[in-house]
């Protein structure tokens, strides 16, 4: 059996960014298939701009075709399997028709690591997925990658379809995989050559339903690994493999470390990032602020280890390495205020993380802090307790809510006695901030939110912030 093909027609289901990826791989490797979306302008805008190339079920004949039995078995029995984008839950409807019809569910991380195991297997893929900091190590993986002079491409939820680096493959040496939950819980078996799962907090309930669900989606990038990194600070990192034998591992925490792991070491002069027994830098050398970012930087060691790389080698590159925008990224003003634009923290973990770097790295800067958007269905529980403590120890000044799920915020915070304030927009909030700070003070925009209900994206929201600062 063909390693890409199955031997029928393939359905893509979905034909955003992911799905026209995938559609174009199709064409290349002159696979048969078919096209299905909801949205009847997606299809129609495609259909145009190729000449009608591809044979698709428009939207509105979708939402018709679920209700007639026969007319979905007759679409089912014609393809071998549907390809899935990352938009669309399992739980839809034509989803659950495949399942019971025997169709596999699969996506373009399956059939880009069929393609690369068959036709590349030089390429090693090292996978890295967590609740947080994961585009920070995936790039930060191609980064020190080049930077050492191997070829590294970071692709993935990153912003890269996998798909779009197959034409590179021969070029490549090490490919940085960052997979989402919605990537990993339809996968099995990846077989991965090295898999990190950095963090786990609770984010996106509102499409697996509850923690244990979105846990066991993020534990998939470990199936059939060869070797993996654990988080010796997050016990839900450790992956859950019954009867699997990965052939090596290397932790990370950010205490002192065990022998062949990374850590931090305390010396009388100030802490020290240590591989074992063996200092390897001082941990204010690393260019990424805060202690979440010590983390990422600790990470990023182990999977260089177990790349071969020169550790070295990779701890000058920390010491340069500042990180992606919107990431705890200092903006840079002339107003002896420190605003931080931590838009990309979209959930409750995130956030609680950059405002655990304030207090550690910056407890003598007086904080406010602005948060909001679309919740998700978080619990706010634990960043309401660190801001709770964070006011009551006089490092927080004053919080600021906005957007969609303030009411939720402002509940939570004002019964556990902070003091906050509720407005409708992010301009709102930097006009209200704008009343009361002054010199020495900083702000934190670590929204712990999506931003979809007011901006096309957490990089809108995140350039919406800086362009308000002063």
């Amino acid at each position: 059996m063909n390693i890409i093909q199955r031997g029928g027609a393939k359905l893509v289901f979905g034909l955003g960014k992911t799905g026209i990826a995938v559609i174009e791989f199709l064409q290349a490797h002159n696979i048969i298939f078919r096209v299905a979306d909801s949205r009847e302008k997606h299809l129609i805008d495609y259909f145009n701009t190729h000449n009608n190339q591809v044979n698709g079920v428009f939207g509105v004949e979708l939402a018709a075709l679920l209700e007639d039995k026969a007319e979905i078995a007759q679409l089912l029995n014609s393809v071998d399997e549907l390809i899935l984008s990352p938009g669309i839950p399992p739980t839809h409807a034509l989803v659950i028709a495949a399942q019971s019809a025997g169709i596999p569910i699969i996506n373009d991380i399956t059939l880009f690591v069929r393609y690369v195991r068959s036709h590349a297997p030089q390429v090693k893929l090292v996978g890295i997925t967590g609740s947080n900091g994961k585009s920070t190590v995936t790039y930060g993986l191609q980064l020190m990658g080049q930077a050492l002079g191997i070829a590294t491409r970071a692709v993935g939820n990153i912003g890269v379809p996998v798909l779009d680096v197959i034409s590179q493959l021969d070029q490549l040496e090490v490919i940085a995989l960052e997979l989402s939950s919605f990537q990993l819980e339809i996968n099995t078996d990846l077989g991965l050559d090295i898999a990190v799962l950095l963090n786990i907090s609770s984010d996106h309930v509102d499409r697996h339903g509850n923690l244990i669900n979105y846990w066991h989606a993020k534990q998939r990038i470990f199936e059939q690994v060869k070797a993996c990194v654990i988080n010796r600070d997050a016990a839900l990192s450790t992956p859950n493999t019954q009867g699997q034998s990965i052939q090596a591992v290397v932790r990370f925490g950010l205490a002192s470390p065990d022998k062949n792991d990374f850590g931090i070491m305390q010396r009388n002069d100030g802490q020290y990032i240590a591989h074992g027994i063996n200092i390897l830098m001082r941990k204010d050398q690393l260019a990424l602020p805060g202690e979440h970012n010590c983390a990422n930087a600790l990470a990023l060691l182990s999977l260089a280890q177990l790349l071969g790389w020169s550790i070295a080698q990779a701890c000058e590159f920390l010491k340069t390495y500042s990180g992606l925008p919107h990431r705890f990224q200092l903006v840079p003003t002339n107003d002896d205020i420190i605003w931080i634009n931590d838009s990309k923290a979209t959930n409750v973990g995130a956030a609680l993380a950059a405002l655990q770097s304030m207090r550690t790295s910056m407890a003598n800067k007086p904080l406010y802090w602005i948060g909001g958007g679309q919740g998700k269905g978080a619990d706010f529980t634990p960043l309401v307790q660190e801001l709770s403590v964070q006011f009551n120890s006089h490092h927080l000044l004053q919080a600021v809510v906005y957007g969609e799920d303030r009411q939720a915020l402002y509940t939570d915070l004002n019964k556990a006695g902070v003091l906050v304030s509720t407005v409708n927009t992010l301009n709102d909030a930097m006009e209200l901030i704008f009343q009361h700070v002054i010199a020495g003070q900083a702000v934190l925009f670590s929204p712990a939110c999506a931003s979809l209900d007011q901006f096309k994206n957490f990089e809108h929201r995140g350039q919406v912030f800086m362009d308000k600062c002063p």
